[in-house]
């Protein structure tokens, strides 16, 4: 039987990162395949506990939250440490092949499989250096650094792939080499309508990480125009972030409490049930490369609680959404535009109905076991 090690910085269990359902469902799906497979990641819980229940031989890694201001120094100080801990895994396990999602792990990843002649897979689904580059007092030195460790692993890397057709031209023209695409999945077990509300409210939900590079910027104004014509509107934030402060804040100064409702974080049968009984999802990404790249998760999970979603009109995201057909799409970074798509919706039945149908029926096509199961087969086509 052959031994696979997985690597990724996100919390596993609970989820917390977009990362980490793609990973753990290509740990399944290499569990199901008869690999003995190893994932090292942060999860709550032990080992022992952890690994008995799921199959999968579970190593702990120190977690570093998302919204720690110093995140991206403390990932600088800890990679000499994940180095040698990835070391110590792969050669206790005799690993033959290791999988690594995105640049934090990637670099120490790469450094191990070359040391010990392993193949390594490298799945970056967004750019370190970009994200570092739009964070406020790390423009110099780390960006710089974390571009030379991303670029690196991205050159020599056994096998790259990634989750959109963007991602895939933009890496291919950078560094003049084949990247695989396979898009992100929706667990369908976890990710279904369960609608109890009924009230006479119109609700939009969005849902996931609230960070600054996450162009949040236009969902107080866009608020503030459409409570005008649809007097028992609210938006249900669900997630938590850097920028979750700030929103309250511009909601409280807008006296828009009564509109709004944070829940923070809650658990994935929450987060199910708050889009489940919402009118509308919303998808909010900036015009820039990390809200380029991205699709996000949360478009897919919408379409798997039946529920009609609006997005902006940006390439990766045109990529599955259908303008008028399974979603609606607004004029990126348009406040205006945003809330007269949701007026559109509100005031639109049949259009309603017709994307939220569509959607539904799509994400059928972005189950993640079988994605999971594709890039399961292009690992096993290099080295296994």
């Amino acid at each position: 039987m052959k031994n696979v090690l997985l690597v990724v910085n996100d919390m596993i269990i609970p989820n917390k990162g977009g990362g980490a359902p793609r990973v753990y469902a290509i740990a399944r799906a290499f569990k199901r395949k008869g690999y003995n497979t190893f994932l090292f990641s942060p999860f709550e819980g032990s080992e022992e506990e952890v690994s008995s229940k799921t199959g999968i031989n579970f190593v702990k890694m120190k977690y570093i939250d998302r919204n720690d201001k110093k995140k991206i120094v403390k990932y600088a100080v800890y990679n000499p440490f994940l180095f040698i801990k990835l070391l110590r895994i792969v050669k206790k396990n005799k690993i033959d092949l290791i999988f690594v999602h995105n640049a934090i792990c990637g670099f120490p990843s790469l450094l191990v499989g070359k040391i010990l002649n392993i193949p390594v897979i490298f799945d970056p689904t967004d750019f370190v250096a970009e994200f570092v580059r739009d964070t406020k007092g790390f423009k110099g030195f780390l960006s710089n650094l974390a571009g030379f460790f991303e670029g690196w692993t991205m050159r020599n890397a056994d096998k790259v792939i990634s989750n959109t057709k963007f991602i895939k031209k933009y890496l291919e023209d950078k560094y003049h080499r084949e990247v695989e695409i396979v898009y992100d999945g929706v667990d369908l077990n976890k990710f279904y309508s369960s609608r109890k509300r009924n009230n006479k409210k119109f609700v939009v939900v969005i849902q996931g990480g609230m960070d600054p590079q996450d162009g949040l910027e236009i969902l107080v104004p866009c608020v503030k125009l459409v409570i005008n014509q649809i007097k028992n509107f609210e938006c249900w934030v669900v997630g938590d972030g850097k920028m979750l402060p700030i929103l309250k804040e511009q909601v409280k100064t807008n006296n828009l409490s009564r509109n709004f409702k944070f829940t923070g974080w809650v658990s994935q049968d929450e987060v199910r049930q708050y889009m489940s009984d919402a009118d509308i999802g919303l998808v909010i990404l900036p015009d820039r490369l990390s809200g380029k790249i991205r699709i996000t998760l949360r478009t897919f999970e919408y379409w798997a609680c039946n529920l009609p979603i609006i997005a902006p009109n940006l390439t990766s995201i045109k990529e599955v959404v259908r303008d008028k057909e399974n979603g609606l799409l607004y004029r990126v970074e348009n406040a205006g535009d945003l809330a007269e798509k949701i007026l559109i919706l509100y005031h639109d039945d049949k259009l309603r109905e017709k994307i939220r149908k569509n959607g539904f029926i799509d994400s059928k096509k972005f189950n993640d076991n079988l994605l999971a199961d594709e890039i399961v087969s292009i690992c096993e086509k290099i080295h296994l």
